[in-house]
C-alpha cells in the first residue's frame, strides 16, 4: 500500500515527476562518467599489452634469427621455454618462413605448418580481444627473411585490474545518485509548495465550494495563475445567472413551439419532455412521460446520436402515433453535456414536406424515363441570372458530363459541326430578337465519341409586360432515323448499283388489270425500249423464244393456282435475232380467299452461266476422255465423313462396276492386291501424320487372276486447327509402261553381260597391245643404239673422207635414231600411266605443283618468265601421276612461250558442281581451235617439230591420267593469243 502511494506521488504529481526527473539525470550522468573511465581504463590496459606483446616478440625473433638460419630446433626450443617466464604469456613459438614450426611452449604444434601467418614481411597484430593479443615479427638476418617469433600473451591480470575499477566507479556513483536524489526531494518540496497552494483552492471548487478563492501573493508563475484562476470562478459565476435566466426562456419558448423537444440521458431517458408533445405523437405528456425513454417512442432501431459533443445529427423515421397514422419525423439529436451524457431530440413532422418530395420525384422519374424512351432532352436559359438549366438527357445527347455545370453558349456550338453550330447560331439570335421560335435539324461533332444529328426546338419565356426573359426548348436525337435514312439511301444506291451489276430486272404485275411494270433493267435484258414494250401479258409472252412460251405459260398459271412457286428459266429472242437465257423468280399478293391480285419478281440473265455449264460439260468429256486415253484417274477422300469418290477411269483401272462399289477407304484398301495393302495403308497414314504427299507404286489384283500395276499419287489438305479434311490423288495405270520396264530390264541385264564380256576381251587385247607396245620400244632400243655407235664410230674414224653432203647424211641419221629414242622413251611413259595402279590419298595440289615446278624453272632460269600462281585446293588422287600432270602442262607452256621475250604463265582454280576444275593458261602462240580434236591423241601436233620439238606423247598422257581419275580434259585458244589447258577432279576430299 505505501509502495503505491509513493508511485502514485513520484508519477502522478508535478512535485513527484520534478523530484524524480532531477534523481534520473543525475544517474545517467554518473553512470556515463563511469562507463567512460571503465573503457579508458580497457584501453589503457590493452596498449600496455600489446605493446608488452610486441616488445617479447622483437626481443625473440632477434635473438632466434641465427638459430632458424642453423635449424637449431633444441636451442630454439630452449629459447622457447625461457619466455614461459613473462607473466600472462599463452603461447610461443618460433616458426621457419614456410610456416613450419620449430619450437613452441606446446611441443604437440612441432612440425606443423601455419597457415595464418601475415602474407607481408613485416610486423603484424594477428589477434586484439580481451582474451587474447597476439602478435608476429619477422626474424630478419641483414635484408634476409628466415622466420617468425609469435607471441600471444592473455590479460587475465589486466582483467582483474579492470573489474576492481568498475565495482569502485559503481559503488561511487550509486553514493552519487542516493545524495542527489535526496537533494532532489527537498529542491522539489520547496519549489512546488506555491503551487500546491494553488492546488488546495482547485480542490475547494471541486467539492462544492463555489466562493472559494486562492489568497496566494507575489508576482511569480504561481500568483499569476491563481489571480487568473480566481477570474475564471467570478466569470463562471457570472455565467450561471445568465445560463439560469436563458434556462427560463428556452424553457417558454419549447412550449409554444410545434416540434416535440425531448432531453434525455446518454441511455435514452427521458430528462425532459415539451409540453406540446401530443401535436406529434397523439401521446399526452403523462403517457410520454410513462413510456420513459425516447428508443420506446422512435424505435429501438433508432439509430445512435453523434457522440461528439455539440454535433448535430439529424434521422428520418417512420412511427406510427397513438391513433395509427404513420408520420414522417425529422429527429435532430446532438450532444448538450460531455459530463453527464446529456443529449437534446428535436422531432419535427414532415409527412405532408416527404408526400410532396415524393410526388415531385415521381414526377421528375417519369419526365426523364420519357425523356430517355423518346431520347429528348430539355433546357431552360433564365437571361436575367445567364444560369442555363439542363435535364438528364440533354447532357446524355451531348456527351457533356452530368456531374459539371452546363457549358456556357459559345463552348455549347462547339458540339456542331461548324454548319450546324452557324445555322443554330442565327435561330437563336431571331428567337431572342424577334421570338420566333424554331425547328432545326443539325449535325452534332461531339467531342468524344460518334457523330449524330439532332432536332433542336425553342421558345421563348416572357414576362408580365411582355419583355423576353428567357429561352427555353428540346433537342431530340435522330441519330438513328437519320442513320436509317442514310442506310436506305446507301440500301437503294447498292440495290441499283447490284440491280446493274448483275443485270437483274425487277417488275410488277397486276392482275386485275393485266398490267407489266418493268424497271428498266427488265427493258435492258429483253432488247427492247420502254416505247416498243406494250405493258401486258401477252407482250411478255411473245418475246419469249417460240420453244419455251408454252411451258413458260403453263408455269405461270400452275403458280397462279398455288400448285408451285414461280421460279423458272427461259428463253428471250431479241429484236436482232440473238438468243438470251433468264431466269425468273416471282411471288404473288393474294387477298383473303387466296386470289391472286398482283405479282413481284426479278429476271436476271444466266446466259453466260448457261454457256459456262455447257463448256463445264464439254470440259468434263474431254477430262474423262483424256482419262481413259491415259489411263489416269482422280479420286477424293472426304476424312470427315469417309465418302470416296471416284473419277470412271478409276473403275475402268479397278474393273469395278461403280453400282456395287461401296465408296468408302475400306473398299478402296480391299481392291489392292494382298501384299500390297499394307504398305498403301502405311504409305497413306504416314502422309497423313507427316503432311507430305506420297508418290508409290502398287499392284491390283484382278478377278481372273491378272496382275496390274498402278502408280498412285496423294496429297492432304488440312484445316485452321491442323485437322485433315480430305485428300486428293490420282490412279495411273502403268501396266504396259512395267512390262516394257521389264523387257528393257531383261536387254539391259543381256547387255551388261555382253559388256562385260566385251570388256574382258578388251582389258585382254589392251594388256597384249600394252605387252607388245613394251616388248617393241624394248626390242627396238637394241637397233638405235647400234645405229647411234656406229654413226659415232663412223664419224670419228672417216671424217676426213666424207665430204659435206656425206657429213650431213651422219648427222640426219644421228639425229633421226635420237628422235626415235625419245619417242620409244614416251611410248614406254603413256604405256606405263595406263599400266599403274592407282594410289589414292589426299593430294596437296600446292606441294603437287612446285615439285613439279622446280626442274622446269632450273632449265629455263636464263628466260624471263612471270609465274603467277593461285592457291590450289586439296583433291583425292594420285599424288605421283598427278604430279606428271602439272610437269606435262608446264613444260608445254614453257616451251609454246619461247617467242615470247616477256613469258606470262597463270595457274589457278576453282570449285564448282561437285567438282574441283584446275587452269593452266600462258600468252604463248595458241593453236587453231578447229583442230582441238587432235590435242590430246597420241603423236598428234599442231606445231612442226622445226618450230617447236616433241612426240606428242604429253598431252595425251594428261588425258589418260586424268580420265583414270575420273575426270576430264580441254583446252581454249587463238592463235597468237596464247592457250589455256583446263583438266577437273571429282571432289571426293577428306575433312
Amino acid at each position: 500500500m505505501m509502495l503505491k502511494r509513493l508511485f502514485r506521488f513520484l508519477l502522478g504529481t508535478l512535485r513527484g515527476r520534478l523530484i524524480v526527473s532531477v534523481a534520473a539525470v543525475h544517474a545517467v550522468m554518473m553512470a556515463l562518467f563511469i562507463a567512460d573511465l571503465t573503457a579508458r581504463q580497457g584501453a589503457m590496459l590493452m596498449d600496455r599489452q600489446i605493446e608488452d606483446a610486441t616488445a617479447l616478440s622483437q626481443s625473440l625473433a632477434t635473438s632466434a634469427a641465427g638459430w632458424i638460419v642453423a635449424e637449431d630446433v633444441s636451442g630454439l626450443q630452449e629459447l622457447v621455454e625461457v619466455q614461459r617466464r613473462y607473466p600472462e604469456v599463452l603461447f610461443v613459438m618460433l616458426v621457419d618462413k614456410e610456416g613450419r614450426v620449430l619450437a613452441d611452449t606446446d611441443q604437440s604444434r612441432l612440425g606443423f605448418y601455419m597457415r595464418d601467418l601475415p602474407r607481408e614481411v613485416r610486423q603484424t597484430l594477428l589477434a586484439e580481444t580481451p582474451a587474447l593479443v597476439d602478435v608476429a615479427v619477422p626474424a630478419v638476418i641483414g635484408e634476409r627473411h628466415v622466420g617468425w617469433a609469435r607471441v600471444g600473451i592473455g590479460q587475465k591480470a589486466a582483467g582483474e585490474k579492470l573489474a576492481a575499477i568498475t565495482r569502485s566507479g559503481v559503488a561511487y556513483a550509486l553514493a552519487a545518485i542516493l545524495i542527489g536524489s535526496l537533494v532532489a526531494w527537498f529542491m522539489g518540496r520547496w519549489i512546488t509548495r506555491r503551487l500546491y497552494a494553488v492546488q488546495e483552492t482547485f480542490d475547494a471548487v471541486r467539492s462544492g465550494n463555489h466562493l472559494a478563492r486562492s489568497k496566494l501573493a507575489g508576482s511569480d508563475e504561481a500568483a499569476a495563475m491563481a489571480g487568473e484562476f480566481n477570474a475564471m470562478l467570478d466569470a463562471l459565476a457570472q455565467r450561471d445567472a445568465e445560463l439560469r435566466e436563458s434556462e427560463e426562456l428556452h424553457r417558454l419558448t419549447l412550449s409554444n413551439i410545434d416540434d416535440a423537444v425531448f432531453i434525455t440521458d446518454d441511455a435514452g431517458t427521458f430528462k425532459y419532455i415539451c409540453p406540446n408533445v401530443d401535436i406529434i405523437f397523439g401521446y399526452s405528456f403523462q403517457e410520454v412521460q410513462a413510456i420513459g425513454n425516447i428508443l420506446d417512442l422512435l424505435g429501438r432501431d433508432t439509430p445512435p446520436p453523434s457522440e461528439s459533443f455539440g454535433e448535430l445529427k439529424n434521422i428520418e423515421r417512420d412511427i406510427t402515433d397513438k391513433s395509427g397514422k404513420v408520420r414522417s419525423l425529422l429527429v435532430n439529436v446532438k450532444k448538450i453535456s460531455i459530463k453527464s451524457g446529456t443529449r437534446l431530440y428535436t422531432c419535427r413532422d414532415i409527412t405532408e414536406r416527404k408526400q410532396a418530395e415524393e410526388a415531385l420525384r415521381k414526377s421528375e422519374n417519369d419526365l426523364k424515363e420519357a425523356q430517355r424512351v423518346a431520347h429528348t432532352g430539355s433546357w431552360d436559359w433564365d437571361m436575367a441570372t445567364d444560369v442555363i438549366t439542363w435535364s438528364e438527357e440533354y447532357y446524355h445527347i451531348y456527351g457533356f458530363d452530368p456531374t459539371q455545370r452546363p457549358p456556357g453558349y459559345a463552348e455549347h456550338l462547339k458540339a456542331y459541326t461548324p454548319e450546324s453550330a452557324a445555322r443554330l447560331d442565327a435561330a437563336v439570335n431571331r428567337n431572342i430578337q424577334t421570338g420566333e421560335s424554331y425547328e432545326l435539324d443539325l449535325e452534332l461533332a461531339r467531342p468524344e465519341g460518334p457523330r449524330g444529328w439532332i432536332t433542336a426546338r425553342s421558345e421563348t419565356r416572357r414576362d408580365a409586360q411582355g419583355h423576353v426573359i428567357g429561352l427555353r426548348g428540346t433537342a431530340q436525337d435522330i441519330t438513328e432515323r437519320k442513320q436509317a435514312e442514310e442506310d436506305i439511301r446507301r440500301l437503294n444506291e447498292r440495290f441499283s448499283l447490284a440491280t446493274r451489276a448483275a443485270r437483274l430486272g425487277v417488275w410488277d404485275w397486276d392482275l386485275e388489270k393485266n398490267q407489266l411494270v418493268w424497271d428498266d433493267g427488265m427493258y435492258a435484258l429483253y432488247g427492247v425500249s420502254r416505247e416498243d414494250f406494250a405493258g401486258a401479258y401477252e407482250a411478255w409472252l411473245n418475246g419469249l423464244h417460240p420453244d419455251d412460251r408454252a411451258a413458260s405459260d403453263e408455269i405461270s398459271k400452275q403458280a397462279q393456282r398455288g400448285e408451285r412457286d414461280y421460279d423458272t428459266e427461259f428463253r428471250v429472242v431479241w429484236p436482232d435475232g440473238s438468243i438470251h437465257h433468264l431466269k425468273a423468280y416471282g411471288q404473288f399478293v393474294r387477298d383473303a380467299d387466296g386470289k391472286p391480285l398482283r405479282m413481284t419478281g426479278v429476271n436476271y440473265d444466266v446466259t453466260e452461266r448457261k454457256r459456262a455449264e455447257e463448256q463445264l460439260r464439254r470440259s468434263e468429256r474431254g477430262l474423262s476422255e483424256a482419262q481413259r486415253m491415259a489411263h489416269l484417274g482422280n479420286w477424293e477422300l472426304d476424312l470427315e465423313s469417309n465418302a470416296l469418290t471416284w473419277s470412271d477411269e478409276i473403275f475402268r483401272i479397278f474393273e469395278i462396276d461403280p453400282e456395287r462399289f461401296d465408296a468408302s477407304y475400306d473398299a478402296f484398301l480391299n481392291a489392292i492386291h494382298p501384299d500390297d495393302r499394307d504398305l498403301v495403308n502405311k504409305a497413306y497414314t504416314d502422309s497423313v501424320k507427316s503432311r507430305l504427299p506420297y508418290d508409290i507404286v502398287h499392284r491390283l489384283r484382278m478377278p481372273d487372276g491378272r496382275i496390274k500395276y498402278v502408280n498412285e499419287k496423294c496429297e492432304t489438305y488440312y484445316g485452321a486447327d491442323g485437322k485433315p479434311l480430305r485428300s486428293v490423288g490420282t490412279v495411273h495405270d502403268i501396266t504396259e509402261r512395267k512390262r516394257a520396264e521389264d523387257q528393257v530390264l531383261e536387254l539391259n541385264q543381256q547387255l551388261e553381260q555382253r559388256v562385260t564380256e566385251r570388256t574382258a576381251q578388251l582389258e585382254a587385247a589392251n594388256k597384249e597391245l600394252e605387252a607388245f607396245a613394251y616388248s617393241v620400244s624394248h626390242d627396238l632400243r637394241a637397233p638405235l643404239r647400234h645405229i647411234d655407235g656406229y654413226v659415232e664410230l663412223l664419224v670419228s674414224r672417216c671424217r676426213d673422207g666424207l665430204n659435206d653432203k656425206g657429213l650431213h647424211y651422219v648427222d640426219t641419221i644421228a639425229a633421226s635414231a635420237r628422235q626415235m629414242g625419245v619417242l620409244i622413251d614416251d611410248l614406254l611413259q603413256f604405256s606405263r600411266t595406263g599400266r599403274a595402279e592407282l594410289h589414292r590419298e589426299d593430294v596437296d595440289m600446292n606441294r603437287g605443283l612446285l615439285e613439279a615446278l622446280g626442274p622446269i624453272k632450273e632449265s629455263n632460269a636464263k628466260r624471263n618468265i612471270e609465274w603467277v600462281i593461285g592457291n590450289l585446293p586439296p583433291v583425292r588422287g594420285d599424288a605421283a601421276l598427278l604430279r606428271q600432270v602439272w610437269a606435262n602442262l608446264l613444260e608445254n607452256a614453257v616451251k609454246f612461250t619461247r617467242s615470247r621475250e616477256n613469258a606470262r604463265i597463270e595457274v589457278d582454280a576453282r570449285e564448282e558442281k561437285g567438282e574441283t576444275i584446275f587452269v593452266v593458261r600462258d600468252n604463248g602462240v595458241g593453236f587453231d581451235m578447229r583442230y582441238v580434236g587432235k590435242l590430246f591423241g597420241v603423236f598428234q601436233r599442231l606445231h612442226s617439230q622445226e618450230e617447236f620439238d616433241g612426240t606428242g606423247i604429253g598431252l595425251a598422257t594428261v588425258q589418260r591420267i586424268v580420265f583414270r581419275h575420273g575426270g576430264r580434259v580441254w583446252a581454249e585458244a587463238e592463235l597468237n593469243r596464247g592457250a589455256t589447258f583446263y583438266f577437273s577432279l571429282p571432289d571426293e576430299r577428306t575433312v
